[in-house]
C-alpha cells in the first residue's frame, strides 16, 4: 500500500471495520473449535492462534462471507524455512537455525495431533498440509487486538498487507468506540511513499522462520549462543555462581548479553582462590584482574572460533556464494542469515584479540566500538602481560 498525497502524522488513514475481521473467538464457536476448548488442549501452546486456524479451515472454499479475503491469500508458502528443500536447508549447516526450524515443525506436527486426538473429524476433513499451510499464513499475518476488553488474535484483510519496517509509517490498535481496526501515521509519509508498519524487534532468525524474509542491516540480527562449564573439581563452584549461558548475542558491546557472555569466561577461567574471593555473579561483570581478564578472552576467542567452524564454508567463501546466488531465491536468504551471525562471531573474535593484543601493550588499531570495553581493562591493575592464558579446556 502507498500513499496518493503526502499525509500527515497522526492521520487516520486506514479503517477497517470489525465486520470483517476474523478473530480467535469465531474459531472457537465452530463445532470443531468448542470441541477443542472442552477437550485437553492445555499442550497446544497458542490456542488463539490455533482457533483462528480452524475457523479459517472450516469456512474457505464454502462460499464464507470472508472468500474474497480468502482469495487473495497465498496459496504456496516456500519461501518460509519450514517448506524449504534438503538442498535449501543444508546451506544452514552450523547456524542455530536448523535446530529452530526443525523444533518449528515438530511443533506443528504436535499441535495438529493434538486436535485430532480431541476432534478426529478434523483429521478426517483436513490434511496435516492444510493445516500447516493455514497456521504459517496465521503466523505470519495475524494482529493482537483487544474487543470489547477481550484479548483476540485476529486476521485483518489490507493491514496484514503492509511490509514490516524497523522504522513504520504507522501504528494500529482497536478502536471500540468506532467498531473499526485504526491504522495511524507516526509520522509524516511523503506521496507515493509505502506505508508500512512493524513486526516487532526481530532477529533475521525470526523474520525468516515467522514471516519468510530476511532484513537488510538488521539491527537486532544475532546469534545463539549456548556453552557450560566442563566438568573439574571446581565446576560445582563456578556452576553456584552461573552454571550456563543461553542467549542471543547481537553487536553491541553494552548490550546485557554481552556483559552476561564475558561474565561467564571470567568465572569459567577463575582459580579456585579467585572463586573463593569473587563468590556472586555480579563479582565478575567487570575485569576482576589482567590475568584472569586475558584468560577469558583467550577462551572466548576460541570458543568463537568453534563456532565459525561449524559453518559449511568461510566467511569469504560464503559471501562469494552470496553474490553469485539468484535474487530473492531461498539459497539467497540463507546465505544473507549466515552472514549475519558469522559477522557477529567475527566481531566479538576481533574484540578478543584486540583486547589481548592491547593487554601485552600493543595499543594500536582498536575499535572505537571496543574502547569502553578497553576503558574497563585500563581500571584494573595489571594489565600488562606477557602472553594470554590458555583456558579453552575450561569449557566444553
Amino acid at each position: 500500500a502507498h500513499t496518493k498525497s503526502y499525509t500527515r502524522t497522526k492521520t487516520k488513514i486506514i479503517k477497517i471495520p470489525s465486520s470483517i475481521i476474523i478473530h480467535a473467538g469465531m474459531g472457537g464457536e465452530t463445532a470443531i473449535g468448542r470441541q477443542l476448548l472442552q477437550g485437553a488442549h492445555q499442550d497446544i501452546p497458542n490456542i488463539k492462534i490455533v482457533l483462528l486456524v480452524i475457523y479459517i479451515l472450516t469456512t474457505i472454499n464454502k462460499g464464507s462471507f470472508f472468500e474474497p479475503y480468502y482469495d487473495i491469500l497465498p496459496k504456496t508458502m516456500n519461501h518460509f524455512p519450514i517448506f524449504w528443500d534438503k538442498n535449501d536447508l543444508s546451506i544452514l549447516k552450523g547456524s542455530p537455525m536448523v535446530d529452530r526450524i526443525g523444533r518449528r515443525k515438530k511443533s506443528l506436527i504436535r499441535d495438529f495431533k493434538i486436535i485430532a486426538s480431541i476432534c478426529p473429524e478434523f483429521k478426517r476433513d483436513y490434511s496435516l498440509d492444510d493445516f500447516v499451510w493455514v497456521r504459517t499464513l496465521v503466523g505470519s499475518r495475524n494482529f493482537g487486538i483487544t474487543i470489547d476488553g477481550h484479548s483476540r488474535m485476529a486476521m485483518v484483510p489490507l493491514a496484514d498487507m503492509l511490509n514490516h519496517d524497523q522504522n513504520p509509517g504507522v501504528k494500529w490498535y482497536f478502536d471500540n468506540a468506532d467498531n473499526c481496526f485504526i491504522m495511524r501515521t507516526n509520522r509524516g509519509i511523503r506521496r507515493g511513499a509505502a506505508i508500512t508498519d512493524s513486526y516487532g524487534k526481530k532477529s533475521n532468525g525470526d523474520t525468516l522462520l515467522y514471516y519468510g524474509f530476511i532484513l537488510d542491516d538488521n539491527q537486532d540480527s544475532s546469534v545463539l549462543v549456548n556453552v557450560v562449564h566442563k566438568e573439574d573439581k571446581h565446576k560445582e563452584s563456578r556452576d553456584h555462581i552461573f552454571p550456563s549461558l543461553e542467549g542471543r548475542l547481537i553487536r553491541n558491546i553494552d548490550d546485557i548479553f554481552t556483559i552476561d557472555m564475558l561474565c561467564f569466561f571470567r568465572i569459567a577461567v577463575s582459580t579456585l582462590p579467585e572463586l573463593s574471593k569473587y563468590r556472586h555473579r555480579s563479582d565478575y561483570s567487570k575485569p576482576i584482574n589482567g590475568s584472569n581478564e586475558s584468560k577469558a578472552l583467550y577462551v572466548m576467542d576460541d570458543y568463537l572460533g568453534k563456532l565459525l567452524a561449524r559453518y559449511n564454508k568461510s566467511y569469504k567463501a560464503t559471501l562469494a556464494d552470496f553474490k553469485r546466488a539468484r535474487e530473492a531465491s531461498n539459497r539467497k536468504m540463507a546465505l544473507k542469515l549466515i552472514i549475519g551471525e558469522m559477522e557477529i562471531i567475527i566481531f566479538y573474535k576481533l574484540l578478543a584479540q584486540q583486547a589481548m593484543n592491547y593487554m601485552n601493550g600493543s595499543h594500536q588499531d582498536i575499535l572505537d566500538e571496543f574502547r569502553p570495553y578497553i576503558n574497563k581493562i585500563d581500571q584494573v591493575n595489571d594489565v600488562k602481560l606477557t602472553g594470554g592464558g590458555r583456558g579453552a579446556a575450561l569449557l566444553r
